[in-house]
């Protein structure tokens, strides 16, 4: 295995490098801090992205496909939507939080 940052010519089971010592296998190790912080923050805004369109498509298919006998015209229904999007988001960042949390 070879070093990312020497280039020095390791044997394939080695964890560390010979010459420098840098982790070859980051499973023997864990992953680094900014690794962790960089995937919650991916995680983090990957809920609220999904929170935030499940809370805008869901209202919106049913005000206008299924509960089509309400008295709300197009311009409500659109702002029914986006709060309940808002809404959906704020959920998709609680959740991000306690997923965080455990």
């Amino acid at each position: 295995m070879t070093c990312p940052s020497c280039h020095h010519l390791n044997a394939a089971t080695s964890v560390r490098c010979e010459r420098c010592g840098t982790v070859l296998i980051h499973e023997a190790y864990g992953h680094s801090k900014a690794y962790h912080d960089g995937r919650r923050l991916i995680d983090r805004r990957m809920s609220i992205g999904l929170g935030g369109l499940i809370g805008f498509f869901v209202p919106a298919v049913l005000l206008t496909q299924i509960f089509t006998s309400h008295r709300l015209d197009d311009r409500e229904v659109y702002g029914v939507c986006v709060l309940a999007g808002v809404v959906g988001s704020l959920c998709g960042r609680l959740v991000a939080k306690l997923r965080d949390d455990l």
